[in-house]
């Protein structure tokens, strides 16, 4: 109710919510399953389903097209789990192209470690090692982002500190 009332400061924030009920309940799920209760764990991820799927409609009416990418792939990934591999591979292949485009490569990451295990579940294994070298790249590419971004800030400090010292020497 409170993101309902005229004047809320987040839009996005009821998507929010309903991802986390969503994430709470694909763990309780995957928690289930570990017990080897896969009934309970079908009924959990039924209901993570329907909390990401009205996550993923409050987003497209905002029109925020990075969380519309990372409930596709949420979504991908739930059905995958439930078995539904047509609707799972539709949600991830819609998901890609967006996360490219607005060059999120931590999601486009996940999308392909995502399409990996369900080629692999298929039994499709050419494209499940195409799609995990496709992971394998663009994690690659996210991790050499982070170490060039530590480097220069490394580099800016030493900077910094450098002349700090030439204005203790005047």
């Amino acid at each position: 109710r409170f993101y309902e009332t005229p004047g809320a400061p987040i839009p996005a924030g009821k998507q929010w919510c309903y991802s986390l009920f969503g994430m709470v309940n694909e763990y309780r799920g995957d928690s289930a399953l570990l017990k080897n209760n896969k009934k309970q764990a079908i009924l959990y991820y039924r209901e993570a389903l329907k909390y990401f799927t009205s996550a993923l409609k409050l987003c497209e009416e905002i029109n925020r097209k990075i969380l519309v990418a990372e409930k596709y792939i949420f979504l991908g990934r739930i059905y995958r789990k439930l078995h539904n591999n047509r609707l799972s591979r539709t949600y991830l292949l819609k998901a890609i192209p967006l996360t490219k485009d607005l060059r999120v490569k931590d999601l486009t990451v996940v999308c392909y470690r995502e399409l990996s295990s369900l080629d692999s579940m298929e039994g499709n294994f050419k494209s499940a090692f195409e799609n995990s070298k496709l992971h394998k790249i663009y994690s690659d590419s996210l991790a050499l982002e982070t170490e060039k971004g530590k480097i220069e800030s490394f580099t800016i400090q030493a900077e910094i500190n450098k002349k700090e010292e030439e204005i203790l020497l005047l």
